[in-house]
């Protein structure tokens, strides 16, 4: 019993590190929203009207995207659907440990003291995935 609880908080720890250090797939680092490119503004180009241009392109990608691209039907359906499914693995995980709990005395109050912190990181990890990868928060 001793060794299960072991594997499953080990299991939970290797399931957490991707969490930590997501990153951009394709180069490897941070997600930036403004390239170097467009902040390069000079004064001593041919038309005077080319910095004020840059600075609205800037002003411009730094605008908040519409309620309409955060919020669509699709990803508020995928939401629930995570939702809906996170909250059966929460129940099915609980009533394991519960069982096991139940049957092992000597691991009784170790088991029931986990259940709760299971619950808490299911829940954080369902919002993650609602939030930063349905919504691209």
């Amino acid at each position: 019993m001793k060794t299960l609880i072991k594997l499953f908080l080990i299991f939970l720890m290797i399931a957490a590190v991707p969490l930590l250090y997501s990153q951009d797939s394709t180069s490897g680092k941070p997600e930036s929203n403004i390239s170097a490119s467009s902040t390069a503004v000079t004064k001593d180009s041919v038309n005077p009207h080319s910095a004020t241009d840059t600075s609205t392109d800037i002003i411009n990608q730094l605008q908040p995207p519409s309620i309409l691209e955060v919020f669509s039907a699709g990803k508020v359906i995928w939401g629930i659907i995570f939702f809906i499914v996170g909250f059966y693995i929460i129940r099915l995980i609980t009533k394991i440990l519960e069982v096991f709990a139940e049957r092992s005395t000597r691991y009784r109050i170790a088991i029931k003291s986990l259940i709760p912190i299971v619950r808490i990181f299911g829940w954080i990890l369902i919002l993650y995935i609602i939030i930063a990868e349905v919504f691209n928060f």
